[in-house]
């Protein structure tokens, strides 16, 4: 049995994931320290040392390291022979420099952290940057090890490819772009699986610390390549993609840059927020607490009237649209239907309840903590229009026709004003191919194939001109709209509507 295998044999999942402690394969942890140590530096820093796979063949009096686990540096200790600082690496040290910088930091949510007012500070006193509350761990232990290294000095990181398609990766692709650091970027096609147990893109971050012209973009997208990084040849021009930096733009998705092809153009679009609005769903911030179905209620004894209605889970809708049919079906079969509000309605029952969940500290986490009252639920419009969050080829667009409120499994769609007739005109576009071509441009991959929407990814995505497409095809679209909406025709349909928006979206030749 392999060492880490044993770790994780004796170690909680709840650990592994706190800490994030999920281990770079040792060919990749090879290739980004022949690349990292090849400029013969004097320091080496590892900002989270885990099993200790970077350093642990290094001349030990030139290496250093941080981690937050005494544990796993005990329990690795054969291969971790230089100085570990059992400190937080994001809040301590900020004055030191290193000449290479090696790292699998962690991955973890901003706001799930628990000095992230400290780490805040630091970045603002130290960088004159203020951190974004919903970036990631691992986009900040890479811009405080880039603001540590020294001039001309290596530094290589693993981490996730979401920073190259989100919001927050915005100020981290400034950075780079403004240090003129940024040397090459390393992707792993979403279907390669690159860590054991966790299920993550993944991306390595070369950086060398003195101005540069160009990026170096490659793209890795099978297993033999993959098995044998070692050997990638980072000047092989029939394998990367080189980009000047004036070319390269922060607030653009970088995943196009590992392609050869070309954007597609189209015609006749504007932008989704111009018709529409996408917001998240209802996020409870305990579903165990807040989210019931029919057996809970009645375990509880609670009045009916102390729930809203709510779709919880993706997979239990099916097909195009949503109405009191499907939702009393849920019912029947048990599934999680209901949201608690505390708010809705004062009998001792839910007083009960309220006191349950504050004996459970349900109103300590971190959602409930910074809702008053805690036992409420957001307060958001039931959506129209529901749109999944996570998708393989195709987003899952439903049409509710109901008072059902959308948990975080889907975005809801609310109209603009002016455009809420436009709802089974939208509605009947989006269900396209032709839609669905051009809003995966602005998509976020994952690990495993699986492709991700945050609201302004849609926001800011194009749709079609509706106010172009002339008054007979109006007709048409909405009459096949409502055969899709009363479940006729279904395939038949959605062919017929792809083609009529094709004619107004491609350009012809």
């Amino acid at each position: 049995m392999s060492k880490i295998k044993k770790y994780y044999d004796n170690s909680s999942k709840e650990k592994v994931k706190k800490y994030a402690q999920y281990f770079t394969p040792e060919h990749i942890a090879r290739f980004m320290v022949n690349w990292a140590t090849s400029n013969n530096p004097v320091s080496i820093l590892d900002p989270a040392v885990g099993n200790g796979v970077f350093l642990k063949d290094l001349p030990p009096e030139q290496c250093y390291g941080y981690d937050i686990d005494p544990e796993i540096i005990s329990f690795f200790e054969d291969d971790i022979k230089y100085p570990v600082k059992l400190i937080d690496y994001l809040v301590n040290d900020w004055e030191l420099k290193y000449s290479s910088i090696i790292c699998n930091p962690p991955y973890n949510k901003f706001q799930t952290l628990d000095n992230r007012d400290a780490i805040y500070e630091g970045f603002k006193n130290n960088m004159k940057i203020d951190v974004l509350r919903y970036a990631n761990q691992y986009s900040l232990f890479l811009l405080k090890s880039i603001h540590q290294l020294e001039d001309n000095g290596r530094l290589a990181y693993i981490i996730p490819t979401e920073f190259m398609n989100t919001n927050y990766g915005e100020n981290i692709k400034k950075y780079l772009l403004d240090m003129k650091c940024l040397y090459a970027v390393i992707n792993f096609d979403s279907n390669l699986k690159v860590f054991e147990n966790v299920l993550t893109t993944s991306s390595i971050i070369l950086i060398e610390k003195r101005n540069h012209d160009e990026v170096k973009f490659i793209n890795i997208i099978d297993e033999e390549t993959l098995e044998n990084i070692e050997q990638l040849d980072l000047d092989d021009i029939s394998r990367i993609i080189i980009k000047r930096y004036d070319e390269l733009d922060h607030e653009e998705k970088w995943q196009k840059y590992f392609t050869h092809q070309e954007v597609k153009e189209y015609i006749n679009l504007v932008p989704f927020k111009e018709v529409a609005q996408v917001k998240r769903g209802i996020a409870t911030g305990d579903n165990d607490y807040f989210v019931f179905n029919q057996r809970k209620i009645t375990e509880f004894n609670l009045p009916i009237a102390a729930f809203k209605r709510i779709v919880s889970k993706s997979m239990d809708v099916k097909g195009y649209h949503f109405d009191n049919r499907t939702f009393q079906e849920l019912q029947r079969n048990g599934k999680s239907v209901y949201l608690f509000d505390g708010t809705l309605v004062d009998t001792p029952e839910v007083n009960n309840y309220i006191k349950f969940g504050e004996n459970n500290k349900v109103h300590k986490k971190y959602l409930t903590s910074h809702r008053k009252p805690w036992y409420s639920s957001e307060i958001k419009e039931v959506a129209p229009l529901w749109i999944s969050v996570f998708s393989r080829n195709r987003i899952k667009v439903i049409r509710n026709l109901t008072d059902t409120h959308n948990l975080t499994c889907f975005h809801g769609i609310y109209m603009q004003n002016g455009y809420d007739e436009f709802v089974d005109l939208l509605f009947s576009y989006l269900i396209t191919p032709i839609a669905q071509e051009i809003l995966y441009r602005n998509k976020r991959q994952y690990g495993g194939g699986l492709d991700k929407f945050e609201p302004n990814d849609l926001n800011n995505g194009e749709i079609i001109n509706f106010n172009n497409i002339d008054h007979e095809d109006l007709i048409l679209v909405r009459n096949l709209a409502q055969q899709i909406i009363n479940g006729e025709n279904i395939n038949d349909s959605v062919l017929q509507l792809d083609l009529i928006y094709r004619r107004y979206v491609e350009i012809e030749g």
